[in-house]
């Protein structure tokens, strides 16, 4: 295992792994990437958008075309891209999964890997960037996760909405936070009021495409508005473990108090 990885994810609440993703895998996800956006685009009939895209500022054009024409095609165009085979094959890099389960104690023929999530910031645009929150409040029943955090198709850099983190801020447990959504197309947040973790140093991420971030489950972060003329775009999932729940359910968002199946008198710790 690499110690100072560890150490950093027990003093400051992160860890990087770097050149995760080679040149040759870069442009096999680029290129699988833009030529699922075309195969997207000709479904919707407008002449407008006719041409085939073939650079990520023809991909920049088109996504900031969606979020005005409809905002649900591109959220919907986010998930659909999770399922390419290419995304897939980054969640199991074995660099990223050897790490992950060393880090978590546990076994790599145990390990679970969350369906992803792929984000998509765009120039100038507020609608879906996160308030500052961290993942313990979301997966409230899962106690043995690593949070990734993965740049695609263009640097992450201070100035295109990358994540702000509040280091060493995974000492807080038991934050209180405030649930809402403004709508069905903004981000669900669990918001933390920033006077619990007001004394710790926030750091902009500056990460290039093909390294990785791994979070502890408290670590309190946020989004960032996005101020430079192209989107950046970020894949975000977990590795997890359920030998530390006390619950048996296959629902990694499972919560309190919502009726789960799986949390009888009969479970147990490992």
């Amino acid at each position: 295992m690499d110690k100072n990885k560890k150490k950093n994810f027990n003093i400051k609440g992160y860890y990087q792994q770097f050149n995760i993703i080679n040149k040759l895998e870069r442009e096999n996800i680029n290129n699988n990437i833009i030529s699922f956006v075309n195969l997207f685009k000709k479904k919707i009939n407008i002449q407008t958008q006719d041409k085939n895209l073939k650079t990520i500022k023809d991909l920049n054009n088109f996504f900031i075309f969606l979020e005005n024409y409809n905002k649900n095609y591109l959220w919907n165009l986010q998930q659909l891209l999770c399922f390419l085979p290419c995304i897939k094959k980054i969640q199991l890099n074995n660099q990223l999964i050897d790490l992950a389960t060393q880090i978590l104690g546990v076994d790599n023929k145990n390990i679970l890997i969350q369906d992803p999530l792929i984000l998509i910031n765009i120039p100038s645009t507020k609608r879906n960037l996160y308030s500052w929150h961290n993942a313990a409040n979301y997966y409230q029943k899962r106690n043995n996760y690593i949070g990734m955090w993965i740049p695609l198709l263009v640097d992450k850099k201070k100035n295109n909405g990358t994540m702000i983190i509040a280091e060493k801020s995974h000492e807080i447990k038991n934050v209180p936070f405030l649930e809402y959504q403004k709508n069905h197309l903004s981000s669900h947040q669990c918001a933390i009021p920033e006077k619990f973790f007001s004394s710790y140093k926030r750091r902009k991420i500056e990460l290039n495409y093909g390294s990785a971030i791994g979070m502890h489950k408290d670590l309190i972060h946020s989004s960032s508005l996005n101020k430079s003329k192209i989107f950046s775009m970020v894949l975000v999932y977990k590795y997890w473990d359920i030998s530390k729940d006390l619950t048996l359910s296959s629902k990694i968002t499972e919560q309190y108090f919502k009726n789960d199946q799986c949390a009888g008198p009969d479970i147990k710790i490992i």
